[in-house]
């Protein structure tokens, strides 16, 4: 084989590299936490046209009774087609997007699965989601959660962050005709832990009222692990989080006593071991 045959034939597998490592600086580049998360090869990774993400509002009539099954954003039509599957396999009338949070030890809030691509790209991949849960009469419902472990040691700081990554989200979740949308904040977890209760409070009223500007649909506010102390008022959801099981029972009883209270409309159980959200409220 001569040396013009040897170029030609190592061509596609020298391409192949480039793409995969040019793809990688670029992630870095976006996101220094990049290399110690997996790397999606690129011919995995699939393109959306402008034209698959064009708003659908819901076919059907909002539902007296949320039932909601919950998935992390889909990135293939494979993965779609299996969640939309999954969410009527469940009797489910509404889709509960998860996306994860985490902040780095610099303290930079991040989209955890973005790290795998871009947060740009996960955005797309939601409103694609979002707009075919439409068209077959599925709700949907947008919830950041922490991930476990993430601490907020400086409260202005995250919040700015926060504020920003709203910024992006809400109002494409406005424009896609979202009906739920949880920013993040979960009262009791372990992200709150080190924050005092008052400004936890501003945390939870300065959030709302950026939201506010930005989203017209319902609003919510996480609790898990211990009742909760800081008012929900302005919030229209407050959802209950358990990891396994059923939620302990004072914590029920006093998010729903401060549902009445502060006029909460919906009181919502998830259950991340069977991704189920239960109406209670």
């Amino acid at each position: 084989m001569n040396r013009q045959e040897i170029l030609l034939t190592a061509f596609p597998f020298i391409l192949s590299a480039l793409l995969i490592f040019g793809h990688y600086g670029l992630l870095v580049t976006q996101n220094p936490q990049a290399h110690s998360m997996p790397l999606i090869p690129a011919l995995l990774i699939q393109t959306l046209k402008d034209s698959e993400l064009v708003p659908v509002a819901p076919l059907a009539p909002f539902p007296k009774t949320i039932v909601g099954y919950v998935s992390d954003v889909p990135t293939t039509k494979q993965q779609l087609a299996k969640v939309l599957g999954d969410v009527k396999a469940n009797q489910a009338n509404t889709l509960v997007l998860r996306i994860d949070l985490s902040l780095t030890k610099d303290g930079n809030l991040i989209v955890i699965h973005a790290a795998e691509t871009s947060e740009e790209y996960i955005l797309r991949w939601a409103k694609k989601t979002v707009r075919d849960a439409h068209e077959k009469g599925i709700y949907t419902y947008l919830i950041f959660m922490p991930k476990d472990g993430t601490e907020i040691a400086d409260i202005g700081g995250f919040a700015d962050q926060l504020q920003s990554l709203l910024e992006r989200w809400a109002p494409a979740a406005e424009e896609h005709h979202v009906a739920f949308l949880d920013p993040g904040i979960i009262l009791g977890h372990d992200s709150l832990r080190k924050v005092p209760p008052e400004y936890q409070q501003l945390l939870v009223k300065t959030i709302e009222q950026k939201i506010r500007a930005m989203y017209t649909g319902r609003i919510g506010l996480g609790v898990c692990c211990v009742p909760p102390t800081v008012s929900s008022q302005g919030y229209n959801q407050l959802v209950l989080i358990a990891q396994t099981g059923d939620v302990p029972k004072n914590i029920e009883l006093k998010t729903l006593q401060d549902a009445k209270r502060y006029h909460v409309e919906h009181v919502f159980s998830l259950d991340l071991a069977t991704n189920r959200l239960t109406q209670l409220k």
